[in-house]
């Protein structure tokens, strides 16, 4: 799979999801009152739940005699029942609600899917909303937040306002009937957060990118299915709105060697950045990086090593060069970024030693500026923006 894609089996690992401390928590109180309220008046007296942590809500619906059926949506941890929720094939989902019927007839249920959508892949977006659609009966229930997870946001792969939220589930054929529908209980992170596992979160908040600072989260979105769209229309707006159709035609344009294993060099913030685009095409098992220990700031560091560790991609971190042992990582390509830095160079040098081809992406030289200088390069090759840089070169 590809390296910029979330690798689930990583993210919902036993050892993740203990360290999580953004979980969706359920005021019991509050939730109880506002999911009660709404199942007397529609005389909902069945529970569909899909997730790994709801076992508030279970014990709120079995408190009140509600018929409950809970469905891992992946990788199954429990005695629950299983579907995968992102799956091209909607199959399963059907085939979840059909058991559902077979058992209990035509009576009327509620679904909820809480601590779920934050943490699909958002690729995977169009698939978990087709599958939440035909798994659920008239009403849907979920919990999303909008800002990144502790510990380098490792555990959030999607964040989105919350306005695109809810344009996504109408494309769908969900309509919006409250987008509060708990809105009292929950957290509000402030920007004076000293835990150092959750810098990211402070920054973000501090940024306030989707002027919601002021919020409680999660956010709690109560839907009804009015209408189910085309398919392959719904797939291709939701990856207009998401703007990530480009990756698909990118991979139509590489076909990348299979026993080629390239390793990446990140000595400065801006090398991941030029690198982030190639992950698109890439293997998450033919790329490795290589990130020296106190290069970057403290938040930028745990920026990467959460994005990396949520992909599944491979994270070789160091102090000094000597410590990478060449042989048992078998790079053949190793690629760098940053230039007119002396411990970026020791390393495309120890590679080169090492009979390792080694490529520089052309990063912060500017003709314009740097006619007079004269620059040295270690990497092997040099690949310019274009013509004009490559006669520079």
């Amino acid at each position: 799979m590809w390296a910029s894609k979330t690798c689930y089996s990583k993210l919902h690992g036993a050892d993740c999801l203990r360290k999580s401390q953004y979980a969706v928590s359920i005021n019991g109180t509050a939730f109880a009152k506002h999911f009660l309220n709404f199942c007397h008046d529609k005389q909902i007296s069945a529970l569909v739940y899909i997730g790994s942590n709801d076992s508030c809500l279970k014990k709120i619906a079995e408190d009140n005699a509600f018929k409950i059926a809970a469905y891992e949506y992946m990788p199954s941890h429990s005695e629950a029942s299983h579907f995968d929720l992102i799956s091209l094939d909607t199959r399963q989902a059907k085939t979840a609600k059909a058991k559902i019927v077979n058992i209990w007839g035509n009576q009327e249920y509620v679904t909820t899917c809480f601590n779920v959508l934050e943490h699909i892949d958002i690729e995977d977006i169009p698939s978990a909303i087709f599958n939440l659609f035909d798994v659920s009966n008239d009403f849907l229930i979920v919990s999303i937040f909008t800002r990144p997870g502790g510990h380098g946001n490792s555990p959030h792969s999607t964040i989105l306002p919350i306005s695109t939220w809810k344009h996504l589930f109408e494309i769908v054929g969900f309509e919006v009937l409250d987008d509060k529908f708990v809105n009292e209980g929950q957290d509000v992170v402030t920007t004076q957060n000293d835990d150092p596992s959750s810098l990211l979160v402070t920054q973000w908040t501090k940024a306030d990118i989707f002027r919601n600072r002021s919020a409680e989260e999660p956010n709690y979105l109560l839907l009804r299915k009015v209408n189910s769209s085309d398919r392959l229309w719904a797939r291709e707006e939701i990856d207009r709105v998401l703007d990530i159709a480009y990756r698909k035609i990118k991979r139509t344009q590489f076909i990348m060697p299979q026993s080629e294993i390239i390793g990446f060099n990140i000595h400065h913030i801006q090398d991941f950045f030029n690198i982030r685009p190639l992950l698109d095409v890439i293997d998450r098992k033919a790329c490795i990086v290589l990130l020296r220990e106190g290069v970057l700031k403290n938040d930028e560091e745990q920026l990467v090593t959460g994005f990396f560790f949520r992909c599944g991609v491979m994270l070789v971190k160091y102090k000094q060069v000597a410590e990478i042992n060449w042989r048992e990582l078998m790079i053949n390509t190793l690629i760098s970024a940053a230039v007119n830095h002396a411990l970026s160079s020791q390393i495309v040098e120890a590679a080169k030693l090492n009979g390792v081809r080694t490529i520089l992406l052309q990063h912060g030289i500017w003709i314009e500026a740097m006619r007079d200088r004269q620059i040295s390069f270690s990497s092997d090759y040099v690949l310019s923006w274009g013509r004009e840089h490559e006669t520079f070169f």
